[in-house]
């Protein structure tokens, strides 16, 4: 739940995301798994795609590229990250960001 009320309502710098449908994930975002009670309890992150749905990672038993069919789970939440939000400082000239802005440079 921490995870979800952060990168949900995120209004500063940092990630920000939403709730989102499992179709509108792409690789990066995330797929929350949760119990019959409503308790979401796994943070996946989506690492790619297969005939059978969604590969992803994961920290608590070290995975990558794991099916999301291999989990034994009673729902699932899906968290489209939108973005990130940077703070520039005002020593830098707005132009010498263009690569960074343009997704060709860090």
């Amino acid at each position: 739940p921490d995870f979800y009320n952060f990168i949900t309502s995120n209004k500063e710098v940092g990630p920000y995301g939403r709730e989102a449908s499992a179709g509108e994930l792409e690789i990066g975002d995330v797929i929350q798994l949760g119990n019959a009670a409503g308790m979401y309890y796994h943070t996946l992150i989506v690492t790619g795609f297969s005939q059978d749905g969604y590969l992803v990672a994961a920290h608590s038993n070290d995975a990558l590229d794991r099916p999301i069919s291999t989990y034994d789970y009673y729902a699932a939440r899906f968290i489209k990250i939108d973005g990130i939000r940077v703070e520039i400082p005002d020593m830098y000239a707005p132009d010498c960001f263009e690569n960074f802005i343009e997704g060709i440079s860090l």
